[in-house]
């Protein structure tokens, strides 16, 4: 009989046959190199072809997949992925939750641009500005850029000049404490005034930032 001109069927029914081992989830790495080497050889007694090996296993884990993971439950994880944004998390959580959601969303998952895209839009106001604006080419590049951005923009405080606060008419608020800022060159400049909520627009994207007032 010509193997390579069998019908997926006829390949499938003859796989199926035999016992075939299954693994249940709790399997160690040594099972599961046990029940890959259990395949493999159920694979050379069939003869079948590296293209019918690949075809079936590709069946099989197919069917686990909608066994395990059932329609109601792809959708739910969908529509999470739909409306993921990174809110409190650091670029490295928010990667993650990213990645565990996206096999969930293969028709955004197959596209660079999609995915990119919708990585970017998740993003924290202040990090997305950042890594919009420079555009990043795909996934990797716009996960390394937001790394990036989310170190620059770690320092623990904003500020702003007096001179600015005074010539747009800011409101501002004593600080709960004084601050001393310390300058490369030496020496220290005291703070005791905070203003509130300022409003930065970059690129159509408005985010509010609270600033400790600076006596420039």
């Amino acid at each position: 009989m010509d193997v390579t001109a069998t019908p997926m069927e006829t390949l499938l029914k003859r796989f199926q046959l035999f016992k075939l081992p299954t693994l249940k989830g709790a399997e160690n790495a040594v099972d599961c190199e046990s029940w890959l080497e259990d395949i493999d050889q159920l694979f050379d007694s069939l003869d079948y072809s590296d293209d019918h090996r690949i075809s079936l296993v590709v069946h099989q884990l197919q069917e686990f997949y909608k066994r395990f993971f059932p329609i109601s439950y792809r959708k739910d994880k969908g529509a999470e992925f739909a409306t993921l944004r990174q809110g409190n998390l650091n670029i490295e959580e928010y990667v993650a939750k990213f990645d565990s959601l996206l096999k969930f969303v293969p028709h955004i998952a197959d596209n660079e641009e999609k995915k990119t895209d919708q990585f970017i839009n998740g993003l924290k106001p202040e990090i997305f500005t950042l890594v919009n604006t420079r555009r990043p080419d795909n996934f990797v590049d716009a996960m390394n850029q937001a790394k990036g951005a989310e170190a620059d923009t770690g320092a623990s405080h904003s500020f702003i000049s007096k001179q600015f606060v005074l010539m747009h008419a800011l409101p501002s608020e004593p600080l709960p404490a004084i601050v001393v800022v310390t300058s490369p060159l030496g020496g220290g400049i005291v703070s005791m005034k905070l203003v509130r909520n300022c409003e930065l627009c970059f690129e159509w994207n408005m985010i509010e930032l609270d600033f400790i007032v600076l006596g420039l």
